[in-house]
């Protein structure tokens, strides 16, 4: 199979942006099974994975077998490989051309990856890096979400692998058309038109000795004489046929020479009464009809038919060849454009109003319009504007439409798109023009991804102050393949980052969990034994959390630990980590920080515990609320992270066993030491334990 033609530049980029979003890894396998592209990582588990021989041979045979799977069936599926993960084959096909796109791999939740741990670990060696690392580092899809992700990867695919065929296609056609050109000798892809029309006439005058001959172009719906020789010129300039003419739509169906001997006829037909006989040749090329040759007043022989008729054919070549041309130049030049316009825009998907707002001024632009406005659906599924240019957007605010109401509820409900280029147009629709808008020309497109329905973009009054075209419409509707893309995206990146913010966040405090506290201190602890810097853990402690719960409630245990967390995070610095540690334990991670520096840190925190809590409560026995802090400082602590916990633990259970509401420092001296005077009633809680 011919992969030559694939755009690998506009793929790679598509797919990094896709794997960016998702997590991710694309790879694409020809026909034969041979690598076309591949993302620039591994997943980490494959890629642990294939170090070992055997988990590596069964993967290879997995993905072989698949391969001819997918190719055989030639539908999307998703299944499930050596190592429990789920894979995406998706077949793209066309004309002859086969290839197969791979997405991989995850699993549908953290249960189905355990089982599979704890079942091979030991086996594949797994147990190295430790169960949760493993957890941090695989990807995590929603098996509800997995059959729409399959769908929407391969529509976007699809659409790029396959117009990146037939781009090529139309190239091909353009070099075959052009080289035939070249053999024709005097007419060649140089010649304008005006000379091919003149030889055409010329050689058809001079070699058949004809009366007179004329070739038709159609312009606005008619068919008018671009040029025309012989006897009855003057007549014939004046005589315009329209596309419902008999002998037009005798000509334009069979494609084939049409000849009427038949005055009477041909008087019905249009032609003055002088024109007694006439033979109609097409003008055609692959991308249309678009005019025809008439012999007038003269017989033809077959003979002398056919070899009009050929040069009919080899001067529709040359005229086919240079439209195509120019309809390549134009694409391949919009094409360029656009995937411009696109990579200008993909920097902003991270970012829905920005990018909403570009996309507007953008299809502006593209479409020569003065005013555009950008629609997307909310919770109730009603139409709301998120960006308009050319319109005050406080008229915009209030307007939410349902489906199926007014011109852009119509096209969303739809997908249609709907070209409106007169009053009348707008009355179809039951829609009054409003004063702002200068014509009554406007564009509604819709927005889409497959069946998945994403916004509508409108566009009203052209610069110019001329009605939009059906070339203007297909400018847009192609430019809104890549916003559509470009705004699920943007919905993906969203929704990836609100579950990774679910996955790292605890969700009564909003304060890291656990998880993600062990995954930073392991960081920490790396970076300062790599570069030899110290940093400090300190682990708080509400004080008689327990007999507050039993006597004032669980609801109100769970307001006071938010409200310690605020206070927490309000008080720490801005390269603190806060995390809950479990129950009424809170953790900070403060890097590049020495035990005397996290001791005033802590003592702030525990002091704005007591300042700023606010007393609700009415049966807790005591006055205030108070917290007990750990500290420990690596290097201090050993050099393990299990140490350094260890160390904060015994701290927080000093200052607990010393009186609570303190902060006590850990020291591998164990001796007992005092910053300022411990039996000063003011200092009575800066305890050190050196």
């Amino acid at each position: 199979m011919d992969t030559y033609s694939l755009d690998i530049k506009t793929l790679s980029r598509t797919l990094h942006a896709l794997s960016e979003v998702s997590g991710l890894r694309f790879y694409i396998f020809d026909d034969r099974g041979h690598t076309v592209y591949s993302s620039l990582t591994d997943e980490p588990l494959i890629a642990y994975l294939k170090t070992v021989r055997k988990a590596d041979e069964q993967y290879r045979e997995f993905i072989e077998n698949n391969l001819k799977v997918t190719l055989q069936r030639r539908v999307p599926y998703t299944v499930i490989g050596p190592f429990r993960q789920h894979h995406i084959f998706i077949p793209i096909q066309y004309k002859e051309a086969s290839v197969v796109v791979l997405a991989e791999a995850f699993y549908t939740d953290v249960q189905e990856f355990e089982e599979f741990y704890h079942e091979e670990a030991e086996r594949l060696g797994l147990q190295k890096i430790g169960l949760e690392q493993w957890k941090s580092r695989i990807t995590l899809i929603d098996r509800q979400r997995v059959p729409s992700l399959e769908e929407n990867i391969a529509t976007i695919v699809d659409n790029i692998i396959v117009g990146g065929y037939e781009r090529d296609d139309l190239f091909k056609r353009y070099q075959w058309s052009k080289t035939i050109v070249n053999i024709l000798g005097e007419l060649t892809l140089t010649s304008s038109r005006q000379q091919i029309y003149s030889s055409m006439l010329e050689t058809v005058l001079f070699l058949f000795n004809v009366d007179t001959a004329a070739l038709y172009l159609k312009r606005n719906g008619e068919f008018y004489p671009e040029i025309v020789g012989g006897r009855k010129k003057e007549s014939l300039e004046k005589v315009f046929l329209k596309e419902t003419n008999p002998l037009v739509l005798r000509l334009k169906e069979s494609l084939q020479p049409v000849s009427v001997l038949d005055s009477h006829e041909l008087w019905h037909a249009g032609f003055p009464e002088d024109i007694i006989s006439l033979y109609l040749f097409p003008v055609a090329s692959r991308i249309g009809f678009f005019g025809f040759l008439g012999i007038f007043n003269s017989l033809l022989n077959k003979q002398a038919q056919d070899s009009v008729k050929e040069l009919c054919k080899l001067a529709s070549f040359i005229c086919g060849t240079q439209r195509l041309n120019e309809e390549y130049k134009r694409k391949l030049d919009f094409s360029t454009l656009l995937s411009l316009k696109a990579s200008q825009l993909y920097f902003y998907f991270k970012d829905p109003p920005s990018l909403y707002q570009k996309i507007v001024e953008e299809a502006s632009v593209i479409a020569g319009a003065e005013k555009c406005s950008l629609m997307v659906p909310d919770e109730q599924k009603r139409l709301k504007v998120v960006a308009v240019k050319g319109i005050n957007r406080v008229l915009m605010e209030d307007i939410a439409l349902e489906q199926g109401q007014g011109i852009a509820g119509m096209v969303f409900e739809k997908g249609t798109p709907v070209l409106i280029d007169s009053e009348q147009g707008l009355k179809e629709f039951s829609v009054v023009p409003k004063s702002h808008f200068k014509t009554f020309t406007c564009m509604s497109v819709p927005l889409r991804i497959a069946d998945e329905k994403i916004g509508v973009l409108n566009l009203s009054d052209k610069i110019t102050g001329t009605p939009f075209t059906q070339d203007d419409l297909s400018v847009v509707t192609q430019f809104s393949l890549f916003i559509s893309l470009l705004m699920k995206l943007s919905q993906y990146y969203r929704a990836s980052e609100k579950m990774r913010e679910l996955s790292i966040k605890d969700p009564l405090t909003g304060l890291y969990n656990r998880r993600f506290f062990d995954v930073r201190l392991e960081e920490e602890f790396t970076r300062a034994k790599r570069y030899n810097l110290v940093f400090s853990l300190a682990i708080l402690d509400i004080d008689d959390f327990k007999l507050f719960n039993d006597t004032e409630g669980h609801l109100a245990g769970d307001l006071l630990l938010k409200e310690i967390s605020s206070i927490i995070s309000g008080t720490v610095r801005t390269n603190d980590i806060i995390a809950r540690y479990g129950g009424e334990e809170f953790a900070i991670i403060m890097p590049l920080t020495s035990k005397e520096e996290a001791f005033n840190v802590s003592e702030r925190v525990r002091n704005n515990v007591k300042k700023l809590l606010v007393r609700q409560w009415k049966h807790f026995p005591k006055r205030e609320i108070t917290i007990s802090t750990g500290i420990a400082m690596y290097p201090e602590c050993d050099r393990t992270i299990e140490n350094l916990i260890r160390c904060a633990d015994r701290a927080l259970y000093m200052a607990k066993t010393s009186g609570k509401d303190r902060t006590v420092v850990w020291s591998p001296s164990g001796e007992d030491g005092s910053k300022g005077n411990n039996n000063d009633s003011e200092d009575r809680n800066r305890i050190w334990y050196l």
